[in-house]
């Protein structure tokens, strides 16, 4: 087994790209990591964690991708 520790997006996207569909790297990620995502996430729609919560309350987000990007923050920062 290989593990490793994801720095950059484009880094996760150039080593998951290359293994074997059968292969059973584990990915470690850092808090660092998930928080880093997480702002990309956020940059990428364009929004801040605050107006992605309102447009949730609401149920209504601008776009799918606000949408999803809402279900993927939202359990980790409640749980938190």
């Amino acid at each position: 087994m290989t593990t490793t520790t994801a720095r950059s997006q484009a880094e996760s996207s150039d080593l998951l790209s290359d293994l074997p569909e059968d292969d059973d790297t584990v990915i470690y990620l850092t808090d660092e990591d998930i928080r880093r995502g997480d702002e990309l996430a956020l940059k990428e729609i364009g929004m801040t964690y605050e107006e992605l919560e309102a447009c949730a309350q609401a149920d209504e987000f601008p776009t799918h991708k606000a949408r999803l990007t809402w279900f993927l923050l939202a359990p980790r920062v409640e749980n938190c």
